[in-house]
């Protein structure tokens, strides 16, 4: 007598009258395209929350903000009071009388490292007639953003603001982030999508001290 073969269950012929259940490799297929797109799905989000245009974010962001940064030109800047990197306060309202060009950084920031040594070529370029002012936004430790300042060669006063409140009053937490404003302290140029184009922000300035 020949052998009987010996099948799964889910493949042995359905019997008469019963119902056939979904086969065990379809199910398996299923599950397994489920798990695929959950996980795009994490990826694609991370990504999105992480970074814009080649920015970092400070920490997780703000619940009081979201994606759009506020277009603050035309308008007056925030006001700032925030401890120097080198010694005492520096209040905003110390700048008023000439241009200032606020530069918005962290020590971890990619683009921050590539763009603050250009900005102080422009510093050098400007002399007395613009105010630059750098703020650590978001480093906890007062020596990483001082080790950031060396590592860049800045020369221009720079400020620490280690919970990054004064970034998130000029409406956003992508870094870096730089805002050019006039003698009479009202935003004339913004830039929060990665590095500044230096030909653009020299464009910028020129217009405020021509």
């Amino acid at each position: 007598m020949a052998a009987t073969e010996q099948l799964h269950p889910d493949d042995r012929p359905p019997e008469p009258g019963a119902r056939r259940g979904i086969p065990r490799g379809l199910l398996w297929a299923l599950a397994l395209a489920v798990v695929v797109l959950t996980v795009a799905s994490w990826v694609a989000l991370s990504n999105e929350s992480a970074t814009k245009d080649d920015v970092t974010k400070l920490g997780n962001g703000s619940p009081g903000l979201d994606h759009t940064d506020t277009d603050l030109v035309g308008k007056d800047a925030p006001g700032f009071t925030l401890p120097s990197l080198t010694g005492a306060d520096i209040a905003s309202s110390d700048l008023r009388g000439a241009p200032v060009l606020v530069n918005f950084w962290a020590s971890n920031c990619g683009p921050c490292v590539e763009e603050m040594p250009a900005l102080e070529k422009l510093h050098k370029r400007y002399g007395d007639k613009v105010k630059f002012v750098g703020v650590s936004s978001g480093d906890l430790s007062k020596t990483a953003a001082t080790d950031m300042v060396a590592k860049t060669g800045v020369t221009y006063p720079s400020v620490w603001d280690a919970a990054g409140q004064t970034l998130m009053a000029f409406g956003t937490y992508f870094l870096p982030s730089t805002y050019l404003i006039d003698a009479d302290g009202i935003v004339r140029y913004q830039h929060t999508s990665g590095a500044v184009p230096m030909d653009e922000l020299s464009a910028a300035l020129d217009r405020l001290t021509g």
